[in-house]
């Protein structure tokens, strides 16, 4: 199960660094990076960081 885990994250990884997947990231980086999403972001991140770890 492991190996089937490290060969899809090796592939979104590749995927990611090709210059299709660049500029997937870059429309979805301009698309959806507004102040109400780093907000929203911001809020979790904080309300994760309270949270007691187990």
């Amino acid at each position: 199960m492991r190996l089937k885990r490290a060969s899809l994250i090796g592939a979104a990884v590749a995927f990611a660094r090709s210059p299709r997947g660049q500029e997937m990231l870059s429309q979805a980086r301009q698309k959806y990076d507004t102040p109400q999403n780093r907000a929203k972001l911001r809020e979790t991140v904080d309300g994760l960081r309270r949270r007691p770890s187990r």
